[in-house]
């Protein structure tokens, strides 16, 4: 069977997502000793790419520095992830769950991918900033992606997850909100797909009890909902 390693799908990674993929991986990786108990970047030095290229990307968008700066500035986070990733599949050496604690995306092939895992457990949903709200959650056992949905509302009962589809019941209740996907200032729900445990929403609005489920999912199939866990955002 081929080794678990990881996935290196981040170096085409869009632009905007580059810097919370890393910042998944920062805190992967630095939060958690063991197993990752010396990284071969300090965590001031990784943490420094990430900022350099947020600075950069962000003056390139405002024309205030050229496209070639910012790629240079890509260029040395993206060696740092893979100077990462390197590491951690050695430590990992061949376990998709290290490498899903670490940020990074396991290849296929585990044996404990054979089943679906299980529903997460201890979402956690906390501000970030104005109009930004952040989640995240324990590695659950043989998962390769996670996904989660953010609503106004909590999603009514009659709203499954069956076979990896959200399901509503022929039961007579409508939800009062429609999740749809992508941020925007007016957004009532928001569908992440993004395979990272760690999820950053904006452009939301103040004053609102936002709510959140996460689901987990492998090549075997996909959990059911999380319990929900909703935060007030001021």
């Amino acid at each position: 069977m081929t080794l678990i390693r990881c996935r290196v799908s981040y170096h085409s990674i869009k632009l905007t997502a580059l810097a919370p993929f890393a910042l998944g991986v920062r805190d992967g990786i630095y939060n958690n000793n063991p197993p990752f108990t010396l990284p071969p970047l300090t965590q001031l030095i990784f943490e420094g790419l990430v900022t350099d290229y947020s600075n950069k990307y962000a003056a390139y968008k405002a024309h205030t520095e050229t496209k070639a700066e910012m790629e240079i500035a890509k260029g040395y986070l993206m060696t740092g992830l893979d100077t990462m990733s390197n590491y951690v599949n050695t430590v990992a050496n061949g376990d998709a769950n290290i490498i899903a604690q670490a940020g990074f995306v396991p290849t296929k092939g585990s044996a404990s991918q054979q089943n679906p895992p299980v529903e997460p457990t201890g979402v956690t949903l906390n501000r970030l900033g104005a109009g930004e709200l952040v989640s995240d959650c324990p590695v659950v056992e043989g998962a390769e992606f996670y996904g989660a949905v953010l609503t106004q509302s909590p999603i009514p009962a009659s709203i499954i997850m069956v076979n990896g589809q959200i399901v509503l019941n022929d039961s007579g209740v409508t939800p009062s909100t429609t999740p749809i996907p992508g941020p925007s200032p007016s957004a009532i729900g928001i569908i992440d797909f993004n395979k990272s445990r760690r999820k950053i929403f904006i452009g939301l609005t103040p004053g609102i009890t936002y709510y959140i489920y996460y689901w987990a999912g492998n090549t075997a199939g996909v959990s059911s909902l999380s319990q929900v866990v909703s935060f007030m955002l001021w």
